[in-house]
């Protein structure tokens, strides 16, 4: 059995069909190896109770180890018995003299009485440092370092530095696994994320070289290979299960990783146990379409006597694979509703990144209990992945979109008329937080449905990507917190407001077959425009 006829019998360039007596991967899956049998329901597990949870792990650390605690100026060396005034930016009290000062939270100066002037006053910056209060909120590298007040740009940046190494991480890793397969990749980002991970506590005193740890952090921050690795063993039928149990897994994790921060009470050990890495066979599909028979058959064998079945040798002999066609990009160029309906989709998904981390970074940075805001809206977001599909199943993803996000829209604009830690507010930024998991959720899924087969896999990586970016961007916008409290909030909303009109353009994908080419996914929404 040459390797060189079987890989010319197993690989067809292009569009492919099923000769006599020949069976597509798909085929022989479902019939001989089993599509999801144990081996498959045991690799679910693995993303379920490993990819997801590391994954989330990662992330959710970015959030935890750099919260900044209440504070106030340190007046243990001032002489209590002089009157001084206290100037809280973030005090909504009237400012009145007291004898001891307890300084309000936020606080990043103080007012003093000039002698010779009772009733005129001068300003100092905290001139011996700020004190913590680690009641609630253990002592991070925020406080370590004193990034607070004019140094409190130094807590957000390494957040965009963070999204800004996932995006661009999702392009390379992407493309690394495509060529040198799905393990090696897994592997490598697993190695990449501990060892940056640890490089972030060896070096948390050089600013530098702490934020560059973080970019190469979020640089390895994608479980989507693996989970690719994994849907690649199973049979269309049970796909959107291994997905489902990913993100639903990634969830929740966030919410108990938030939930033990707290009770370790140490930044420290929480960015070492945060990174890990573990084995998995490679994807038979990617053995196969890059022309590794020999290997790929081994696997399958391995797989199918793993699920108490056999593969007849012959089988094993007749197995053809589509081999993707190369990507043209002057082709889909060609087609303008298929580019706007994309470019529309990919602005949504840079709102909706703004929106989602936002949210998460706000409650970080500026809520007085960020640990039970932060695991609270990843339990919604739990809830929001399963109830999403359905609702957009049942009304299609435009309408449950638009109704989403508007609703954001209003929360988000509403909530700056409430005080941000009353009972009130944050009901409605658990409501705002659930419509935008809600639009996370289906705009991950539209954008499958609305490119070309062959564009399928690049428009989702795309998607997730350009998500990454509107991370990336929302650190700067809750920075304007400085300028006005009202200001995040405000923004945020209206990134909800553009992307529902982004939407009114949009085509409807419920019912309609996944479009197989340029043209057949150039004609959806066509009737749209006639109306």
């Amino acid at each position: 059995m040459g390797e060189n006829t079987k890989e010319s019998n197993s690989l067809i360039n292009g569009k492919c069909e099923s000769k006599s007596g020949q069976l597509t991967l798909e085929e022989v899956l479902t019939k001989y190896v089993g599509s999801f049998g144990s081996f498959q329901k045991l690799l679910t597990l693995y993303i379920a109770l490993f990819i997801g949870p590391i994954t989330s792990m990662n992330m959710i650390s970015q959030f935890l180890i750099l919260l900044i605690p209440p504070h106030q100026c340190d007046l243990s060396t001032f002489n209590q018995t002089t009157p001084l005034l206290i100037n809280s930016i973030d005090s909504p009290s009237p400012i009145e003299p007291i004898q001891l000062v307890h300084q309000y939270e936020g606080s990043c100066s103080i007012k003093r009485y000039i002698d010779s002037a009772p009733n005129l006053t001068d300003s100092l910056p905290c001139p011996k440092g700020w004190e913590y209060d680690h009641n609630l909120i253990y002592p991070t590298l925020v406080s370590e370092q004193n990034w607070v007040c004019n140094e409190r740009w130094k807590a957000l940046l390494p957040h965009s530095i963070y999204w800004a190494g996932a995006t661009l991480g999702c392009f390379v890793f992407g493309t690394f696994s495509d060529i040198f397969g799905r393990v090696p990749t897994t592997m490598a980002i697993f190695t990449l994320a501990g060892l940056s991970g640890l490089a972030g506590v060896f070096f948390s005193h050089d600013f530098t070289l702490f934020v560059l740890s973080r970019g190469l952090m979020g640089f390895a921050f994608t479980g989507s290979v693996t989970l690719v690795l994994v849907i690649e063993f199973v049979g269309l039928r049970n796909r959107l299960l291994v997905s489902t149990a990913f993100v639903a897994s990634h969830s929740i994790t966030s919410a108990l990783w938030s939930a033990f921060a707290y009770y370790i009470a140490n930044w420290k050990l929480l960015l070492i146990l945060s990174s890990s890495a573990q084995f998995t066979p490679e994807s038979v599909r990617w053995l196969y379409s890059k022309g590794k028979v020999e290997k790929g058959s081994k696997v399958l064998t391995s797989v199918a006597r793993f699920n108490g079945k056999q593969v007849p040798e012959d089988v094993l002999d007749s197995i053809i694979i589509r081999k993707p066609a190369p990507f043209q990009l002057k082709e889909f160029l060609n087609y303008p509703r298929l580019c706007r309906n994309f470019m529309f989709a990919g602005i949504l998904s840079i709102l909706n990144g703004i929106s989602f981390i936002g949210t998460n970074l706000y409650a970080a940075v500026l809520l007085k209990n960020p640990f039970l805001v932060l695991s609270l809206n990843a339990f919604i977001d739990a809830i929001a992945c399963l109830v999403s599909k359905n609702l957009a199943d049942r009304y299609g993803r435009k309408r449950i979109m638009l109704i989403n996000i508007y609703l954001s829209f209003i929360i988000y604009e509403s909530a700056n008329l409430l005080d941000r830690n009353s009972i009130q507010f944050m009901v409605i930024f658990y409501i705002g937080r659930f419509t935008a998991a809600n639009t996370f959720n289906i705009l991950y899924l539209y954008v499958a449905e609305i490119v070309p087969t062959f564009f399928r896999s690049r428009a989702v990586s795309t998607r997730l990507c350009l998500n990454n970016f509107g991370a990336f961007i929302a650190p700067f916008v809750i920075s304007l917190h400085s300028y006005g409290s009202y200001i995040p909030l405000t923004v945020i909303g209206l990134t909800s407001a553009v992307s529902g009109l982004l939407v009114l353009f949009l085509p409807e994908t419920l019912g309609v077959p996944l479009p197989e080419t340029c043209a057949e996914a150039d004609k959806l929404g066509s009737n749209q425009d006639k109306k």
